[in-house]
């Protein structure tokens, strides 16, 4: 048995990092598994455990798929908006696929963007293969992680229906636990794709269906792993070739004849206001990722500020840049407990 974790930490001292390594590796000691760990703080510092050791990434090849497809669509010029037919023959596998689930004879038309929602929320496997064969190949994909986002230690060579067909591929498209975090930094620090598009990824992997599912939602740290047990997901309802809001069913439900209308005006009110709750709810929930994002720039300027030699000499400056850090924290603190609410509040308003 192999584990892969790998997290983003906003509020490690680049100090405790030593400390932390010992701490994981003790916690693993015993374990009957081969376990690879690797945490990076904010200021640069990183904690691994069996860090530059391959392992099968399964559906993680997923992001980096997202991204490829997004760097070939700027890159020529085209848009997320691009559709794509999906047709009978897309569907022949058997694999865990809810877009098959709600189009088991294909003859349908999706844009880039619903595709890559299906891949990166539901870990959707056709959807997968359909834009390695409509839009970058694994070859391609391989080539752009390691040639334009500068990440080495990561091999994919196989699409989904190819390691179906011979599962001892899986071991063919790994990761390093360190590539693996230093592509989750590069991707949040705006390093690989454009804003737009990188808010678009950032978006899908925070709504990440599997992730809630297996992780609550806990978000005080970015956990990326993927485990193949999404099986009991249940399929998305889709509406007009979109996914409906989690939990929430695209087809009319029947009103009792005698209150049709009354019915209808009440379920059009209600729906009206949750578009509306929820769309607010995410541009507030945009905003506060902004501002942790600032927030964490600012202290890392800070501690390296901290750092130089006539800061830390000088007393009188080394306690003014401390109370900046302890203030830059808190306000850290404040915005993710903030966000944490709203994430919640956003989840129960998909859930009707």
């Amino acid at each position: 048995m192999s584990v892969l974790m790998v997290a983003l930490l906003s509020g490690c001292r680049a100090d405790g990092t030593e400390n932390l390594r010992r701490e994981l590796e003790k916690a693993v000691e015993g374990v009957d598994a081969r376990i690879g760990i690797a945490v990076l703080s904010p200021f640069g510092e990183s904690a691994a455990v069996n860090g530059g050791e391959d392992f099968p990434m399964m559906s993680v090849f997923k992001l980096h798929q997202a991204l490829a497809v997004c760097d070939r669509l700027h890159g020529s010029g085209r848009s997320l908006n691009e559709t794509v037919a999906v047709k009978a023959e897309d569907m022949a596998l058997e694999t865990y696929s809810p877009l098959k689930d709600r189009y088991p004879n294909g003859g349908i038309t999706l844009s880039v963007a619903e595709l890559t929602e299906y891949t990166l929320k539901k870990s959707d496997n056709i959807a997968c293969d359909i834009l390695f064969d409509r839009i970058v190949s694994p070859e391609e994909t391989d080539a752009f992680i390691r040639e334009k986002a500068g990440i080495d230690g990561v091999k994919i060579r196989y699409n989904e229906a190819e390691m179906q067909a011979d599962p001892m591929r899986a071991y063919e498209n790994s990761t390093t636990p360190t590539a693996a975090v230093r592509l989750l930094e590069r991707l949040w620090k705006n390093e690989i794709l454009p804003e737009e598009q990188t808010a678009f990824i950032k978006k899908l992997m925070i709504e990440c269906e599997t992730g809630a599912r297996l992780y609550g939602g806990d978000y005080d740290y970015f956990l990326w792993k993927k485990a193949q047990t999404a099986a009991d997901t249940p399929a998305p309802a889709v509406r007009n070739g979109s996914p409906a809001p989690s939990g929430r069913s695209s087809a009319p439900q029947p009103a009792a004849p005698e209150s049709r209308g009354a019915a209808a005006g009440d379920d059009h009110r209600r729906q009206k206001e949750q578009r509306n709750l929820i769309n607010r709810l995410q541009k507030e929930s945009e905003t506060l990722l902004a501002q942790i994002d600032d927030t964490e720039a600012e202290l890392k300027r800070l501690h390296a500020e901290w750092a130089r030699e006539e800061c830390y000499s000088d007393p009188q400056k080394s306690a003014a840049v401390a109370e900046a850090v302890r203030a830059a924290e808190a306000e850290q603190e404040r915005l993710t407990a903030r966000w944490e609410a709203v994430e919640e509040e956003l989840a129960a308003a998909r859930k009707g």
